[in-house]
C-alpha cells in the first residue's frame, strides 16, 4: 500500500490530510497434467465350494424314478419309376352287330388309370389297321371313366360292311408314357336285309281279256360305254398317319392319290413349321390308295413333342401335287 499525502497550508487554516489507498492483486493459476499408467496384476481368487454329503436317516427309503423316451421319426422316400399310363375298355353298346339304318348310336366307354393323359386318340380300325379317326383330344383328363357316344351313320360313312374295333390311345408327353387297349371285334351292315310280306290268301278271279301281238322287228344299235377315266384334278387327299404317338420303327402314312406319280416326297416340320428332313420315296406308279413308309432314321435325335409333315409328288404328266398340312405327336 502506497500512501498519498497533500498538505496545503493557507496562513490561518486547518491543516486537513486525505489518504488513498488502492490495492492492486495479480493471480497466476498454472496446471499441469500428468498422466501415470499403472499395471494392476491380476488377482486370482479360489472359492472353495462345501461338498455336502446325504445321510439317510436310519428308517427311510430312497425311492428313485427312471423315464425313458423314445422318439421315432419315419421318412418316406419314393424310389424307382412311377406308375405306368394305363387306358381299359368297359363296354362297347350295342356289342355283336351294328346295322347301319337300325343303329343309330354306339356307347363306349372307357377307363385311365395311375396318370393323367394330355392327349386321347379314338380310331376306328379294321384288321390292325386304322381305317379313320374318330376323335382327338388334347384337353387334360385325370384318372377315372368317361363316356362317349358315336353316331353310326357318320362313323361308318363309306366303310363298308366287315368286322371292325375301335381303338382308344392315351399319352402323356410330359413322363414319356403312352397306352392303348380295343374292344372285342363287332359287325357292321352296311345294307340291312330286307323282308318281304306276304299278303293273306286270295281268292283268285278270272277275267277274259283279249291280246294283240305285235311282231317288232328288232335294230342293232351300239352303245359305247368310255373307259374308266382318271381324275382330272389330281391331288393327295385322306391323309391318315399311324402309330400316332410316335414312338419307334415305321412311320406309316395312308392317303388317296388321284393321279399315277413318279414317286412321293415326305417332308417333317417343327411345331413353327420349320423344315426338318425330308425323305424321297422313289416307288413308280403310286396311285389310288396307297401307304407310304418313312424309315425310322428319320427321326432320330428328335425331341419328344408336335410336328407336322406333308406329302408331294409329280404326275407323270409333269404337275406338282401336295396335300395338306397334318400333325402327330413324337413320344419315344
Amino acid at each position: 500500500m502506497i500512501p498519498t499525502s497533500t498538505n496545503t497550508v493557507p496562513a490561518g487554516s486547518t491543516s486537513t490530510n486525505t489518504f488513498t489507498v488502492t490495492n492492486t492483486f495479480t493471480n497466476t493459476h498454472t496446471y499441469t497434467a500428468t498422466n501415470t499408467n499403472t499395471a494392476i496384476p491380476p488377482t486370482n481368487t479360489s472359492t472353495t465350494i462345501p461338498s455336502s454329503t446325504n445321510t439317510p436317516i436310519l428308517g427311510s427309503t430312497n425311492t428313485y424314478t427312471f423315464t425313458a423316451t423314445n422318439t421315432y421319426t419315419a421318412t418316406h422316400t419314393p424310389t424307382g419309376t412311377p406308375l405306368a399310363l394305363d387306358v381299359s375298355i368297359n363296354y362297347l353298346l350295342p356289342s355283336g352287330t351294328v346295322t347301319l339304318g337300325s343303329t343309330s348310336v354306339i356307347q363306349f366307354n372307357y377307363a385311365i388309370a395311375n396318370q393323367q393323359a394330355n392327349m386321347v386318340m379314338i380310331m376306328l380300325m379294321q384288321g390292325g389297321l386304322p381305317v379313320k379317326t374318330l376323335a382327338v383330344e388334347t384337353t387334360v383328363k385325370a384318372p377315372g371313366n368317361y363316356n362317349l357316344e358315336l353316331n353310326v351313320a357318320n362313323l361308318f360313312s363309306g366303310v363298308s360292311s366287315g368286322s371292325y374295333t375301335i381303338m382308344v390311345s392315351v399319352s402323356n408327353t410330359a413322363l414319356s408314357q403312352s397306352d392303348s387297349a380295343q374292344t372285342t371285334a363287332f359287325s357292321f351292315v352296311n345294307n340291312p336285309t330286307s323282308t318281304a310280306t306276304v299278303p293273306p290268301a286270295s281268292t283268285a278271279t278270272y277275267t277274259h281279256t283279249p291280246v294283240f301281238t305285235s311282231t317288232y322287228t328288232p335294230t342293232a344299235t351300239e352303245v359305247v360305254t368310255p373307259a374308266p377315266t382318271e381324275s382330272m384334278d389330281p391331288k393327295i387327299t385322306d391323309l391318315l398317319v399311324y402309330p400316332n404317338p410316335y414312338t419307334e420303327g415305321k412311320l406309316k402314312i395312308r392317303c388317296k392319290i388321284t393321279k399315277r406319280t413318279r414317286g412321293i416326297s415326305f417332308k417333317l416340320y417343327s411345331a413353327s413349321f420349320r423344315l426338318l428332313k425330308e425323305y424321297n420315296n422313289t416307288n413308280a406308279n403310286m396311285n389310288g390308295e396307297v401307304i407310304v413308309e418313312v424309315p425310322e432314321q428319320n427321326f432320330k435325335n428328335l425331341s419328344n413333342g408336335t410336328y407336322y409333315y406333308m406329302l408331294s409328288a409329280e404326275t407323270e404328266a409333269g404337275s406338282k401335287i401336295k396335300s395338306k398340312a397334318d400333325k402327330f405327336i413324337i413320344m419315344k
